[in-house]
């Protein structure tokens, strides 16, 4: 399993150059952490690159309720992630514990609420995760490819998880996942870029790592 891991993760990877779809997660992701003390300041910026992020990765697609909106919709995610919590800013797969996991579910709900009650749209847990994903890198975006691929790895044992929904099981799932291949996930050191096409300062998050395995085995497996 080692050696699937680390291929198809690497395979990912190269297919992340600067005008490619796949690096819109580290343009994004990088802007936010560059950012995360002064993201409200620069509004405008904010959310345009929140909303391109989210539209190269098929948020705004089809019905999805933000195909109805334009970027200055997202100015109440944006405020919300100018006060966030640098808990959950450094959160990370390793450190999902008994203290940790339940912050991040509260952190999800939020998400959700401030989609529903704010923009009015539907917060499916693909969106939520994706923006958390896209913004801070502390969870893996349950989209159809990576639950898939998870369901079928956990589907019998004691962490036994259909992967429908974020809870705490499916959170311990993931944890699992990377405590049993921790010697290579810890190894991998990629840093995402800028515009510019630069390394940043930047490391992929443990999380980002089990996204990308997850998102490209169930796509190549499609």
């Amino acid at each position: 399993m080692q050696t699937d891991i680390k291929n198809i993760i690497e395979d990912f990877h190269n297919k992340a150059g600067i005008t490619e779809r796949y690096a819109s997660f580290d343009i994004c992701f990088t802007y936010f952490h560059s950012n995360r003390n002064k993201l409200a300041k620069d509004m405008e910026r904010s959310c345009l690159y929140l909303w391109s992020y989210l539209a190269s990765w098929g948020m705004l697609r089809g019905s999805s309720g933000l195909l109805q909106k334009s970027p200055v919709a997202l100015i109440p995610l944006i405020e919300h992630f100018s006060k966030l919590d640098n808990t959950i800013w450094e959160l990370d797969v390793d450190k999902y514990d008994s203290k940790t996991i339940p912050l991040l579910i509260e952190e999800c709900k939020t998400i959700k609420n401030i989609l529903e009650k704010e923009l009015n749209v539907d917060a499916s847990d693909t969106l939520t995760t994706k923006i958390l994903m896209g913004v801070v890198g502390c969870i893996p975006a349950y989209d159809t490819y990576f639950t898939e691929t998870f369901r079928n790895l956990f589907n019998t044992g004691d962490l036994q998880c259909a992967f429908r929904t974020i809870n705490e099981k499916s959170l311990l799932c993931i944890k699992s996942f990377y405590n049993e291949n921790k010697k290579f996930l810890d190894s991998v050191h990629y840093y995402s870029l800028n515009f510019n096409g630069e390394e940043s300062s930047y490391q992929y998050t443990k999380a980002k790592l089990i996204d990308m395995f997850g998102f490209n085995y169930g796509i190549n497996k499609k």
